[in-house]
């Protein structure tokens, strides 16, 4: 099911997003987690190259800033580049388990990742400016 953003419960996308970012930090809360990824996300795209030409397997997530937007954006779209990966590194760790998203969550994710782009060009300008 696609969540219509604009006509879901108004807390939804923030506890989405609130959990990814409690993942998020899980996965690089060390260098072992962080080395663990890493073995997980090499056994699933071996050799795939992402869109700006790295290697997947050689990505780790983004961490969230919390007083910055932006951020937020990056570890949106990072954590979906990467889904197949943090799916599976969430799902085999008893910790984190209650942690994965589900299909619908990641859909909504994908919604305020393109809410959210739209922004970018704006937050550029901001910082030339400041």
């Amino acid at each position: 099911m696609l969540y219509n953003i604009l006509h879901c419960d108004p807390l939804t996308p923030i506890l989405t997003v609130s959990q990814l970012r409690s993942l998020v930090t899980k996965i690089a809360s060390s260098p072992q987690r962080r080395f663990r990824f890493r073995e997980t996300s090499a056994k699933i795209y071996k050799n795939t190259i992402a869109p700006n030409g790295t290697r997947l397997a050689d990505l780790m997530v983004v961490r969230d800033v919390a007083t910055r937007w932006n951020y937020t954006h990056a570890m949106i779209k990072r954590a979906r580049l990467l889904q197949r990966a943090v799916d599976r590194w969430a799902r085999d760790r008893e910790e984190t388990q209650c942690l994965v998203l589900s299909t619908d969550e990641w859909d909504l994710l994908g919604q305020i990742e393109k809410m959210l782009e739209v922004c970018l060009p704006i937050n550029v300008r901001l910082v030339k400016i400041c």
